[in-house]
């Protein structure tokens, strides 16, 4: 234990500590303690989901990617040099690469488990009834049918992806709900929900740091920016009657799109929007907008680039452990 101290003492005082593969370690959670310290803030933006969701989104997802971006630089450069140096550094290189490889396999399982949820419900999916066809084509989506009693409108799959609607939505809904549906899925695919949430997903399955509150508040946020652009090109009456059927369901998928589920606050947030749009939207905050994209690219790139920048200072950390030997 005196050597691994006395390793890092060294790393530190010869101000190489963040050019080694510490760096790996040390730089996402500072991100990820930045990230919280805007997590308030990004919360706050109620009046504005079309914001809020992609900026919460990123905040949740910025460790991970920079773990990722550090993770690619470090292996086209000489950042093991000084762990590969001395003993402690050769065990301390090892932990952290045993651990950078069990981060991704665990992400990437998850994520292939994910896919084939997706998968095994399209395959499960039938070729769209006439008047579920008519009306998804007026819509721009590409939907199939799933022989389901519940009342079920999801939007899977991530280059391609289609609308599964149930028998039982079919039954439940009119064909101004059903059209409303519809529009409320294909302004997910617009917006490219479907390719944000796997990326999240993904990156905060490789670097599980706690980011709750950002990923429920991106959720929320998603619906609701969806239910404002389909509410511009249909009533959004028929889209809360859909609401409320689609919510007996209450089809929870981290992969998918669901139209609704039976979280209870959040199904009333979208109807107050919905039914009282006075009451639920400000006037858009653009300096706030910019404020907080801004600080969250400020932390990407400072983040990224201080290994680059405290390389261009520091000394050889291999002998500096040499040195001190």
């Amino acid at each position: 234990m005196h050597d691994v101290i006395e390793f890092f003492a060294q790393c530190a005082q010869s101000g190489t500590l963040l050019t080694s593969l510490c760096a790996l370690v040390l730089l996402p959670l500072a991100a990820w303690v930045a990230c919280r310290l805007l997590t308030p803030h990004i919360v706050a933006m109620t009046d504005d989901p079309s914001w809020q969701a992609p900026l919460s989104a990123l905040a949740a997802g910025l460790p991970g990617a920079l773990f990722v971006g550090l993770s690619v630089r470090a292996l086209f450069s000489d950042a093991s040099l000084a762990c590969l140096s001395v003993p402690v550094g050769r065990g301390i290189f090892s932990l952290i690469i045993a651990i950078m490889t069990a981060a991704l396999i665990r992400a990437l399982w998850l994520a292939s488990q994910r896919a084939r949820q997706v998968g095994r419900l399209i395959r499960c999916s039938a070729e769209p009834s006439q008047r579920l066809q008519g009306i998804a084509s007026a819509c721009g989506v590409v939907s199939r049918e799933i022989s389901d009693s519940a009342p079920v409108c999801i939007l899977a799959g991530t280059s391609s992806p289609v609308v599964l609607v149930s028998a039982g939505a079919l039954a439940a809904v009119s064909d101004e709900q059903l059209r409303a549906a519809l529009q409320h899925e294909s302004a997910h695919a617009r917006r490219g929900d479907q390719l944000l949430a796997a990326a999240l997903y993904f990156l905060t399955d490789l670097l599980p740091l706690p980011a709750h509150e950002l990923i429920e508040t991106y959720r929320v946020a998603r619906e609701l920016a969806a239910d404002s652009d389909a509410a511009s090109s249909t009533d959004a009456g028929d889209l809360a009657g859909a609401l409320l059927q689609f919510s007996k369901a209450g089809q929870a998928l981290a992969a998918v799109s669901s139209l609704a589920d039976q979280d209870t606050v959040a199904m009333t947030k979208r109807l107050v929007a919905l039914l009282a749009p006075s009451q639920h939207r400000g006037r858009t905050n653009t300096v706030r907008r910019v404020a907080l994209a801004s600080a969250l690219a400020f932390i990407a790139l400072t983040v990224f680039f201080i290994p680059v920048m405290s390389a261009q200072h520091a000394p050889s950390c291999t002998l500096v452990m040499k040195a001190g030997q």
